[in-house]
């Protein structure tokens, strides 16, 4: 059986987890297991990697940056 021991001092967070789910603030707080990112900062991610890639094709190419992009069409 899981012990559900709460420390001494918990942030609000914490509170919400443990109440929410024990078992789930168990394994985050005291075993330490990472979680699983959510879905929009993979997304997330996933384009900040794809804009930076085109912006250094973009510059390798002499074809200006993205900024330059944005600068002219304001």
């Amino acid at each position: 059986m899981i012990e559900h021991e709460l420390p001494k001092h918990l942030s609000h967070s914490q509170m919400s987890t443990f109440f929410s789910c024990a078992r789930k603030y168990y394994f985050s707080k005291k075993l330490k297991l990472p979680e699983k990112p959510a879905a929009y900062l993979v997304a997330g991610s996933a384009i900040h990697e794809l804009l930076e890639s085109i912006n250094h094709h973009m510059v390798q190419h002499g074809v200006g940056s993205l900024q330059d992009v944005r600068g002219n069409s304001e």
